[in-house]
Parts: C-alpha cells; sequence; structure tokens
C-alpha cells in the first residue's frame, strides 16, 4: 500500500514537472518551430499547423492532466476493486464521433491546401534548374528565349561543366548559371529539381520548400516569395536588436555600434560581424583575432548587436561525407534588381 502511494505520488509530481516544462521551454525560447515563412503557400501551411496545435493542444493537456491526477487519487489498494463501465454506447460514440469529424476536417483542409501547392505552375513562372552533386548545386536561368538548351551526362565536367550543358544545342547559348539563387519577389518561381549522383533534398526552411532531387527523374516545387533579402535582414535587426552580455552567444551577430579598446584600436565596426577566432595557416587559433575575447579584455560587458539574416537552401537529406558543404545563398530581389542582376549575368556558352 505505501508503495503505491509513493508510486502514484511520483508520477504525480513527475507528469505536472513534465508539463510545466514543456509551457516553460516554449516561453523561453518562442521561436521553437521553423522561422516565420516568407511565402505565399508557407502562411497557408503554418496557419493549418497552428490551428492543428489549437485543437491537438487542450486534449494533450486535458488527457495527461487527468492520467496524471487519477494515478495520484487511485493508487492500487487491497481492498478496493477497480470499477469498470462495458457497453457504454452513448460514451463510445462521443469519443468516436468528435475526433472523427475534428480529424475529417483537418485532413480535408490539408489535402486542399497540398493540392494548391502541388498543382501546376502558372505560365508566367521564373523557371530556374535545380541539379544536386556531392557535395554543390547547380543553378541555371533559360536566359532570353525562355527555353532550356539540352544537357548531356558524357559532357559533365566538374569545372567548366558540371550539368553538362550541350552547347551544340543553339537554345543553350543564352544560358545562365550560377552557385547562387537570385529570385524576384512576389513572382511565382518553378524549380526544376534533379540530382547526379545520390538523393540530394532541396530544403528552403524560410519559404516551407522541400523536395527531394533523385537521380534519374526530375521533381519540381513551385513557390512565391514575400520579402526581399534586406527587408528580412531588417524585420530580423528591428526584432533583435538590444543591449547584449559579452559571451559567446554574440558569436555570428551584428554589432550596431563601434567599439573600441582602451587604446583606440577598433575591436569590431558599426555592422561589423561578431567573429571567432581566425586560424594561422598552421592550423592555430589566433586569439587577436576573437571579437568576444578583445572586448571582454577591453572591459566591455554589454554590447547593442542584433542578428544577422540570410536565406539559406540547405540539403536535408544525409548525401556522404561532405552533406554538411551543401549550402547555398538565396537573395530575395525586387523585380529590378532581378532585372538588373540577369542582364549582368554571362552566359556559358560565351565561355566555351
Amino acid at each position: 500500500m505505501k508503495n503505491s502511494r509513493l508510486n502514484a505520488t511520483l508520477f504525480f509530481v513527475a507528469g505536472i514537472a513534465f508539463l510545466i516544462l514543456v509551457f516553460y521551454a516554449h516561453f523561453q525560447n518562442p521561436q521553437w518551430y521553423l522561422p516565420a515563412a516568407t511565402s505565399v503557400h508557407g502562411l497557408v501551411t503554418d496557419h493549418l499547423f497552428d490551428i492543428t496545435m489549437w485543437i491537438t493542444l487542450p486534449v494533450f493537456v486535458i488527457t495527461q492532466g487527468l492520467l496524471f491526477l487519477f494515478v495520484f487519487l487511485y493508487p492500487h489498494r487491497d481492498d478496493k476493486k477497480a470499477d469498470y463501465y462495458p457497453n457504454n454506447h452513448k460514451l463510445e460514440l462521443i469519443w468516436t464521433i468528435v475526433p472523427a469529424i475534428v480529424l475529417t476536417w483537418l485532413i480535408v483542409q490539408g489535402l486542399q491546401t497540398w493540392a494548391n501547392i502541388k498543382s501546376p505552375a502558372p505560365a508566367d513562372a521564373e523557371v530556374i534548374e535545380v541539379t544536386a552533386e556531392q557535395f554543390a548545386w547547380n543553378f541555371r536561368w533559360s536566359g532570353k528565349d525562355g527555353k532550356f538548351g539540352r544537357n548531356k551526362p558524357e559532357l559533365m565536367k566538374a569545372s567548366t561543366n558540371p550539368i553538362g550543358i550541350d552547347f551544340d544545342d543553339s537554345l543553350s547559348h543564352d544560358d545562365i548559371t550560377s552557385k547562387e539563387i537570385f529570385i524576384p519577389v512576389g513572382k511565382t518561381v518553378l524549380f526544376n529539381i534533379q540530382a547526379k549522383d545520390v538523393i540530394h533534398s532541396f530544403y528552403l526552411p524560410h519559404f516551407r520548400v522541400k523536395m527531394d532531387a533523385v537521380p534519374g527523374m526530375r521533381t519540381n516545387f513551385w513557390m512565391n516569395p514575400t520579402m526581399t533579402s534586406a527587408d528580412k535582414k531588417e524585420d530580423v535587426k528591428r526584432t533583435t536588436k538590444g543591449l547584449k552580455e559579452v559571451d559567446e552567444r554574440l558569436y555570428g551577430q551584428v554589432s550596431d555600434e563601434t567599439y573600441k579598446d582602451a587604446n583606440g584600436n577598433v575591436i569590431v565596426e558599426k555592422g561589423g560581424i561578431i567573429k571567432r577566432a581566425e586560424r594561422d595557416q598552421n592550423g592555430n587559433l589566433v586569439k587577436s583575432t576573437d571579437v568576444v575575447l578583445r572586448l571582454s579584455k577591453a572591459g566591455i560587458k554589454k554590447i547593442m548587436a542584433y542578428h544577422d539574416f540570410n536565406y539559406v537552401l540547405a540539403c536535408a537529406e544525409l548525401c556522404g561525407l561532405g552533406h554538411y558543404k551543401m549550402r547555398a545563398a538565396i537573395t530575395v530581389v525586387t523585380q529590378q534588381e532581378y532585372d538588373k542582376w540577369m542582364s549582368e549575368q554571362t552566359p556559358d556558352f560565351e565561355y566555351q
């Protein structure tokens, strides 16, 4: 009897502590989920996710809370026999029909959202060909004619023609390639995705895009970005800027002021990245290049800083030892800036 009461008490305390820690962790780190969506379909999927959470979260808290409470209130007793309620049709109907209605509604909403996401891209979409390989991303635009030239595996050369463009095909003469993605804001972008070697995964977390790149087949995904890189940088700056403690959490952030040591030497300039110590030619750390260490030595306890931001593409499929290298920058610009960038690019054909 004593052991049953002790176990029940411990289970109850542990359960309540677990629920408290779940909510505490959330409020300590509100950005526990993906970063804010910056694509049209991303806003829709996030809204659907939020609805699902608000429906299921109270159910989780109530059911788990009752579980812990009943274990505490009704531990095993030798003189007490449990009561059962078989064939309670009213109760069985309630806990069958209500969840079925809720789940059916969620499934229908999800299917409609997915159908919209996977519907054919608009005819005026900007098309970018994505080719993944170990361990890099290659991007191609069709140029002024709006048509891609052929590419052949036998023409692939790692340094000069990584995606095997066939320059005997006149359609390829204005094709443009890059190791970075440039896309216009507010316009649909269609990614045609393929792989040269193993399975990779084309993952754009800010845009809620994730599609496998599979050798021997072509997958695709289209989206419409809603915020330029410059606007997103300003938004992140506005929401994260503040007086920060000088410690290791500062690494990678941006200084909002210029800071100097007692001799007037600049430690970090306004707009400068707070960097870790660099390494010399022998691989040894050069402590004099560590911004946080220099700030500490100068007696500076706090500085004004904010988080840096860049849209990023990452491979979300373990593809080999160099998997960590498979990152690429994404720059979202205005249509005018995009047109200017395109006009400044030189087609690969001219390098042949």
